[in-house]
């Protein structure tokens, strides 16, 4: 939910190690919060509340199983938040995100809404399958919501330098991570922390911030568990990151060509999770 740039301290430190963002006159900057709909104001509690209102209405207005039965033929699964499967040992039945639009209905006209508005994505094509969804989701929206759609389908080397900037509101999808231990720090780029010059994800959330520098440090795994409990209850409530689906991704390989292969925990998820190649053992 692009444009919640909420955190109004830059710079941090962790395990005595300074993490700073930009210095006055930089090029980046604390982003202004701009006036859209979904886009909160931590400084203004009636603003606040209700873009969080119009974030829960968009959220529950998407048919994630149904986009999982065509979009994927039924291979995906139902997403509720970023970088937690909902089959998790961890994840709580109350994380889930109920398809609902009457009561999604009743949120937009409780925020001032009733009768819809405009927004925008970013769908670039660096990921084919990205446009149906963008379309499959916008046609929800503007069939409960009166929610009408326009997708910038700008090369991402054009569209990177907003993210960088911290001056983009157009809604993008970015991938939550969901095969990356749930235990692992999180999440770097939805922060100030990877100011500047680094990649974001068009939102500056503290709570993030504060959980990924503590969970960098932490060692105990029941503290871990704590903080990623905390993440995704505060995440559950203000929806600033919702998940759709999760889709299948494999490596093709011989197995019977193959030894023996030590893979480490991988963060990234290119190659089809496929890494460690230095490990492979030939038969």
């Amino acid at each position: 939910m692009a444009g919640n740039y909420w955190e109004t301290s830059l710079g941090s430190t962790m395990g005595g190690t300074e993490f700073t963002s930009s210095e006055p006159g930089d090029l980046l900057y604390l982003p202004v919060l701009e006036d859209k709909p979904w886009i909160g104001d931590p400084g203004n509690p009636a603003k606040h509340e209700s873009a969080k209102k119009v974030r829960t209405a968009l959220a529950m207005s998407i048919d994630r199983q149904a986009l999982v039965n065509v979009l994927t033929g039924g291979f995906g699964v139902v997403s509720s938040m970023p970088g937690i499967a909902n089959s998790d040992p961890l994840f709580k039945a109350e994380w889930e995100i109920p398809y609902d639009p009457e009561a999604a209905r009743a949120l937009l006209a409780e925020a001032g809404y009733a009768d819809g508005f405009d927004i925008e994505w970013w769908g670039g094509p660096a990921v084919a399958t990205d446009d149906t969804i963008h379309e499959a989701i916008a046609a929800m929206w503007l069939k409960e919501l009166n929610v009408s759609s326009t997708i910038d389908q700008q090369n991402y080397s054009s569209f990177r330098p907003t993210l960088v900037n911290r001056t983009n509101t157009k809604l993008l999808f970015s991938g939550g991570g969901v095969h990356t231990p749930v235990t692992w720090p999180r999440d770097l780029n939805a922060t100030s922390l990877s100011r500047p010059g680094g990649y974001n994800r068009a939102i500056e959330i503290p709570i993030f911030r504060d959980t990924y520098i503590a969970m960098s440090t932490e060692l105990d795994t029941g503290n871990l568990e704590d903080l990623v409990e905390a993440y995704f209850d505060w995440n559950r409530e203000w929806l600033v990151w919702v998940g759709v689906y999760q889709a299948p991704s494999a490596a093709l390989y011989d197995p019977t060509s193959v030894a023996s292969w030590k893979m480490a925990p991988e963060g990234k998820g290119v190659l089809g999770m496929m890494n460690s190649l230095e490990w492979v053992k030939l038969k």
